[in-house]
């Protein structure tokens, strides 16, 4: 799957996570001491693929890409986690008139 992601806090999953507003609220996962925060991201092995584009073949032939291109290799592209993550503390505080 393209532009999804899997996030763990110590262990536990996070909530679906919007990519149009990527904001998680991980209050309670974390735990006194080092938190572990894991993000899972799928590629599409482009970047790698582009590496060995010469050497790869269709039942003992040039792959059809390279003919459609002409022989040029597409530019390789962004992909996994593009960007990047930020913890940002806070404090929640009770306001009473």
């Amino acid at each position: 799957m393209l532009h999804t992601l899997r996030a763990r806090l110590n262990g536990a999953p996070l909530p679906p996570i919007d990519l149009q507003r990527p904001v998680v609220d991980v209050s309670q996962f974390l735990r006194d001491g080092p938190n572990v925060l894991e993000v899972v991201v799928p590629t599409r092995l482009w970047n790698y693929l582009r590496s060995v584009f010469g050497e790869l073949q269709d039942a003992g032939a040039p792959i059809l890409l390279l003919e459609i291109t002409g022989g040029e290799v597409p530019p390789p592209v962004d992909e996994g986690l593009v960007g990047e993550v930020r913890v940002v503390p806070y404090r929640s505080v009770v306001v009473r008139p």
